[in-house]
């Protein structure tokens, strides 16, 4: 088995933005049609941009975003 070798960070922002764009074309409708690869890229590039998960049954974290280093929300 092929060892699955981990996204690049431009391929991550092309993946997400493709998903955007059918969000952005067909509305809600959209949503169903955005791919597993298409999911995940949103989801991942909004941890790079330091969205907090929340987990399910936890409450919300006290921020939802970590700051960049050095800044302060």
């Amino acid at each position: 088995m092929k060892p699955i070798e981990p996204l690049s960070e431009a391929e991550i922002i092309r993946r997400a933005s493709l998903a955007l764009g059918k969000i952005d074309l067909h509305g809600r409708r959209g949503v169903t049609m955005l791919s597993v690869d298409e999911t995940e890229a949103m989801a991942l590039l909004l941890a790079m941009l330091g969205l907090v998960p929340t987990r399910a049954g936890e409450p919300a974290p006290a921020a939802y975003f970590i700051p960049p280093e050095g800044e302060t929300l």
